[in-house]
């Protein structure tokens, strides 16, 4: 899941009359990745190992929406609207497919991984024909279970 959120609020008085406003933008993306990682060990003890890894993952967003919401209010007069964008929606600007290329590194015990990657993008999720492109840099950290 990403999440990202920008608030910005402004106020002035004009001949006495408190004028303020305020405006804020939420984006919200979640995706469904399937990870297809090759990887290799080395146990340096009979219990723990280091552990390397590299593959594609593929991704499909599942749902990816931005939010504006803006409010003005001139002496105490007070007027807000929103409008929410469903960037993968029938009309929208964004490809929900992408596919991932990436690595990262390890340390296993037992059974259970403590891992850290990178991956980049392999494709361009912009509909635009603008050329205007769209991709990703993922940091990822997680814990798995080796079987």
């Amino acid at each position: 899941m990403l999440f990202k959120s920008v608030n910005k609020d402004n106020g002035a008085t004009i001949a006495g009359i408190p004028i303020g406003g305020s405006a804020s933008y939420n984006y919200t993306e979640v995706a469904l990745n399937i990870p297809v990682n090759f990887s290799f060990k080395y146990e340096f003890t009979d219990n723990a190992a280091f552990v390397v890894f590299a593959g594609p993952t593929f991704q499909y967003g599942v749902m990816a929406r931005s939010t504006f919401h803006g409010a003005v209010s001139i002496g105490g007069i007070h007027y807000s609207d929103g409008e929410a964008y469903n960037h993968y929606g029938k009309d929208g600007d964004s490809n929900p497919f992408n596919i991932l290329l990436g690595g990262g590194l390890g340390i296993q015990i037992g059974d259970i991984q403590f891992i850290a990657g990178y991956d980049h993008t392999l494709l361009n999720r912009s509909k635009s024909d603008t050329g205007y492109y769209t991709g990703a840099h993922v940091i990822k950290a997680g814990i798995n279970f080796a079987f």
